[in-house]
């Protein structure tokens, strides 16, 4: 038997066996400082309300890799603290850092072959950052597979709720839909 965890002075509240659970589980992947500002403000109105019985709210950070940050409890005071230690002050630490890469005087000279190297530089990047977007987004898409899989015992209603600012789509991804699909979770 589930048993939710007692806030202070209230009695622990146990799963209803007549009722089907019901899980939501926000799932985040790398976000910038609005979105997190804005998955902030969203977990905030959320944790405001009642919860009704047999849900269930768990808290996994996919990025860099799977991690549960909150496992499951019905105390929606606890999802909006891991929320916190996911998207607070700690990420808003880039802000202001010189970016890396400016020009320099020999590229801003006008010389073709300065230009043609800056291009070449320029091409390196580009196709480095596709291939870190595909890895990463083969990452996300594996982290969020093992969590619809490590759902599919639980019968009831099973919400992901997914943050991040890109998903790169493909085969991987419809497998991941199938599977959810499949095994009762909604995203």
């Amino acid at each position: 038997m589930i048993k939710a965890a007692p806030r202070l002075g209230e009695r622990p509240r146990r799963l209803d066996p007549t009722r089907q659970v019901r899980l939501i589980l926000p799932a985040f992947d790398r976000l910038g400082a609005n979105g997190r500002a804005l998955v902030r403000g969203a977990v905030e109105d959320l944790a405001k309300r009642s919860i009704p019985p047999n849900q269930y709210d768990a808290v996994v950070q996919l990025d860099p890799s799977f991690r549960i940050v909150q496992p499951f409890a019905s105390e929606p005071y606890l999802m909006k603290w891991a929320v916190e230690r996911l998207t607070g002050a700690r990420g808003a630490r880039g802000a202001g850092v010189p970016q890396i890469g400016q020009p320099t005087k020999e590229i801003r000279s006008g010389d073709p072959a300065a230009a043609a190297m800056a291009d070449a530089l320029a091409e390196m990047e580009a196709r480095a950052a596709e291939m870190v977007r595909e890895r990463q987004g083969t990452a996300t898409v594996q982290g969020l597979l093992s969590m619809v899989l490590g759902l599919r015992r639980i019968e009831g209603r099973k919400t992901a709720v997914f943050f991040s600012e890109k998903l790169a789509g493909g085969p991987l991804l419809q497998a991941l839909v199938g599977q959810a699909n499949r095994n009762n979770v909604a995203f």
